[in-house]
């Protein structure tokens, strides 16, 4: 494995969005064995039952975590854009419970587990952020429960907007209110529990009351205030005062 300083760089600043690292945890972070690794869309970043082997950071692309049923319908339980970690969950677990997949491209920095487990004990500031990771993390899980149990059609779908353009922002990787959408209507219903056909209705009154634009897979929020009040967003549950501002 070769060092590739400016991934590793990314991996610091994003660190260093939650907890203070100092030279010798940064010269940590640059020691550690890794690798980069190209993911087509649609390819298995993360496989269900299996023991995990390596933890993934992206630096570009978007990935998703998800769970199947027993008659294979599936539900989308994360999306990951750049700067997040793909499996940072499964760091002390003996097998996967879920898997991830490549929505689009990806490129990941990728770690050996063992090392990555060894540098949260030896760095006690590095297995900080990492664990605030994981908290936010839950705190996500939490916020999408409820938009799944408690909020409309309509709502869950602005929420899903909502979200994706706050962190998108605090990443640097949006246009404002601006961004790309990879996702098709069947995995935006994946996220919302809706079928494909009632997500294509949502977004179309999206359309028609002004609270999107959209052209091709670009939307745009011309008035976020207005789309967070029908969502019923607080952004609270995403702690940006503690995650990334930027990584690029």
């Amino acid at each position: 494995m070769g060092r590739n300083l400016d991934a590793l760089g990314k991996l610091i600043k994003r660190i260093e969005g939650s907890v203070p690292l100092d030279d010798v945890d940064r010269d940590a972070l640059l020691g550690l064995p890794h690798d980069v690794r190209h993911y087509a869309r649609g390819a298995s970043m993360v496989v269900e039952d299996e023991p995990p082997q390596i933890c993934a950071f992206l630096l570009s692309g978007w990935a998703s975590r998800q769970k199947h049923t027993e008659d294979g319908r599936r539900e989308i339980v994360s999306i990951m854009i750049a700067y997040d970690f793909v499996d940072l969950q499964n760091i002390f677990l003996r097998k996967s419970d879920h898997e991830a997949q490549a929505l689009t491209a990806t490129t990941a920095l990728v770690f050996p587990l063992g090392a990555l487990q060894d540098l949260v004990f030896e760095r006690p500031a590095v297995g900080r952020a990492l664990w605030i990771d994981a908290l936010v993390a839950a705190s996500v899980y939490r916020e999408w429960l409820v938009n799944l149990g408690r909020r409309d059609s309509l709502a869950r779908v602005a929420h899903m907007l909502c979200e994706l353009t706050r962190r998108l922002r605090s990443a640097g990787l949006a246009d404002g209110d601006r961004f790309e959408l990879p996702l098709t209507q069947e995995q935006v219903g994946d996220v919302t529990g809706l079928t494909s056909v009632h997500v294509n209705r949502v977004l179309k009154s999206l359309v028609a009351r002004g609270l999107i634009r959209r052209d091709g897979r670009s939307i745009e929020i011309p008035n976020f205030a207005a789309l967070a009040a029908v969502a019923g967003f607080d952004p609270t549950y995403l702690h940006l005062d503690q995650t990334l501002a930027g990584a690029d």
